[in-house]
């Protein structure tokens, strides 16, 4: 999958190197080879064919298990202190839009696959463990369908280490 990814001109051009935004991001276990994940800046598709482009989430990746399967994460990346200003529905529509039409609709033919883990990660400098504010709650409370299977948007802190699966 990771080279169907590189191969396919119009994903190809969204590979970018890491998952940051604003001093927010994600990091990988130094023990994953680069050559066994891709990130792809969904923004960046809807950004070049629509007008008025959908919510989409920061990134996407895939990771290739050492046993041949594939993990995803659909991450979400937000540097605030507090979560005002920010609404749970939107940011559900990011992760809808990445898994039901971007996944499971135009690129279908390269991400119709059953994924061994499948995580939803909001990544932020909002403490989840001191901050018990009703939208951290609405958010937890959320889960988007994909495969058959709730899955749950999870906050996260930054600097969040994926971990070989």
């Amino acid at each position: 999958m990771i080279e169907k990814i590189k191969e396919e001109p119009l994903l190809s051009r969204l590979l970018r190197d890491e998952c940051e935004e604003n001093e927010v991001c994600v990091t990988f276990d130094e023990s994953i080879p680069k050559e066994n994940y891709v990130i792809l800046n969904i923004d960046e598709h809807y950004r070049s064919i629509q007008l008025n482009r959908p919510p989409t989430p920061d990134c996407l990746i895939v990771q290739q298990c050492e046993d041949g399967t594939y993990s995803l994460f659909v991450i979400e990346l937000k540097k605030a202190a507090k979560p005002r200003g920010f609404k749970v529905d939107k940011l559900v529509a990011k992760f809808e839009t990445c898994l039901n039409d971007f996944m499971a609709n135009e690129f279908k033919d390269i991400f119709d696959q059953k994924f061994k883990r499948v995580q939803l990660f909001f990544v932020s400098n909002i403490d989840p463990q001191t901050n018990k504010s009703l939208i951290l709650k609405g958010l937890i409370s959320r889960s988007i369908n994909f495969q058959g299977a709730n899955r749950p948007i999870v906050p996260k802190m930054p600097n969040y280490k994926i971990e070989k699966c």
